[in-house]
């Protein structure tokens, strides 16, 4: 029970926290300049899509390392990701409706029915798997559930996620904070007691658990100025970004050996039972009433940690100024679409180079060992910067723009919804 009651404060720590944090950051916020992007904004999201790769890469056989896992050390990126995204909230009105259908459900559209296929075929070289609804390797059983996220292509569930949120706070961001706030409570504990009874890869129908778990982190970019934090704490030199990123790898290397991180952890991380955090994994109240009574508490404590990560790598990970990938970071909607053929080939790759090196990586000195596993994290988190980067080049988004970006539509609706108007007014 201890534990428990140990999540519960934390969980009380972290409120604290970011009420202080809140009440510090507002007291000299300054106004938003608007039109000028932010290039640390660009760099956390390109730096970001690179984990994304880290993440997507783990479901197979990585040299000694029988399927790399990453779930407690990377899985701060995509609470990043949503933070980001709740810093452009806009009240309702006609036009911001237009751009978020456009400019996400089209996309995601887009994805399901034309990208996935397609990826499925480079990866498996049959054109059988082009267009089988029910058949593999869909499993959705029909059109619906595909578009709906409950089969092998779950793991697009941010865009709908984000179109949920855009959505809901066209009309949320009216209300007053503490309405506010507590609503974000609220859709954070209903997501976490009002789980999905979906199939393997299902997290609730257009994926509503994560949606209701992840809003808080939406909210909290929507509410929280961190503009004078960042300016309170110094941008990070090149030794200190290459010590964070080194630390971030130490970490992963002792998750991958899990009696070192079992003992260092005092199973923590199973306390949270936090996979990937904060979508939390449960037994059914009957068998397990004491951790299902504290679900809110080790929600509470995982959200803290996830928080916790992710402004230490925002504050001392990335870049503040224009590096070479910032412009990058503005496109990387494409390399999230695009990535995962590229990622489970440099997968397979690996895989095959430990049928050649297995004998000589085996058994070899720990100190040697961390020495090997931390020149190959930096070798594939440069393989991952490089994919992301190509991915967002004028190329690729001048053969996807279509599809991935499509302002010709929101061009073509908004013209349309302006020309009644302008009629009227010739009247």
């Amino acid at each position: 029970m201890v534990p428990y009651y140990a999540c519960a404060v934390a969980t009380g720590i972290y409120a604290v926290s970011l009420f202080s944090l809140h009440r510090w950051s507002a007291a000299e916020s300054a106004p938003k300049q608007s039109g000028a992007r932010d290039p640390h904004v660009d760099n956390a999201k390109f730096l970001g899509m690179v984990l994304v790769c880290w993440s997507h890469i783990g479901r197979w056989k990585v040299l000694e390392y029988s399927g790399l896992t990453s779930e407690f050390v990377i899985w701060f990126h995509m609470p990043m990701y949503v933070f980001l995204s709740g810093s452009f909230v806009r009240p309702a009105s006609w036009q911001t409706f237009l751009k978020i259908l456009v400019l996400i459900l089209f996309p995601l559209v887009a994805f399901c029915l034309l990208i996935f296929p397609l990826e499925r075929v480079m990866l498996d070289m049959e054109l059988k798997h082009l267009w089988l609804p029910g058949a593999a390797p869909y499993f959705e059983g029909s059109v619906f559930h595909l578009l709906m996220g409950s089969g092998p292509g779950w793991f697009i569930w941010f865009l709908r996620c984000l179109l949920i949120w855009k959505l809901a706070s066209m009309f949320t961001v009216s209300l007053p904070k503490a309405a506010q706030i507590a609503l974000g409570i609220l859709s954070g504990l209903a997501g976490v007691y009002c789980h999905p009874e979906g199939n393997t890869w299902s997290y609730g129908l257009f994926a509503y658990q994560r949606a209701l778990q992840m809003f808080p982190f939406f909210l909290m970019g929507q509410l929280l100025d961190t503009s004078r934090l960042m300016k309170a704490v110094p941008p990070p030199s090149t030794l200190t970004m290459a010590s964070t990123w080194l630390l971030l790898f130490s970490l992963l290397y002792l998750e991958n050996h899990s009696s070192i991180w079992s003992n260092l952890t005092d199973d923590l991380f199973h306390l949270l039972d936090s996979y990937p955090a904060p979508f939390m994994t449960y037994r059914y109240p009957a068998s397990c009433d004491s951790a299902y009574y504290w679900l809110w508490a080790r929600y509470g404590a995982s959200l803290a940690y996830r928080t916790f990560c992710m402004f230490i790598f925002l504050l001392f990970g990335v870049p503040r100024g224009r590096v070479w990938f910032t412009d990058a970071g503005s496109a990387t909607m494409y390399a999230y679409l695009l990535h995962m053929p590229l990622v489970r080939y440099t997968a397979m790759g690996l895989t095959k180079a430990d049928a050649l090196y297995a004998a000589t990586l085996a058994n070899l000195p720990p100190a040697l060992d961390y020495i090997c596993f931390i020149a190959l994290a930096t070798a594939l988190n440069l393989w991952f910067a490089m994919i992301v980067y190509v991915l967002t080049l004028h190329p690729v988004r001048s053969m996807f723009g279509v599809l991935i970006e499509p302002t010709w539509l929101l061009n073509l609706a908004t013209a349309k919804t302006r020309s009644p108007e302008k009629a009227e007014e010739a009247k």
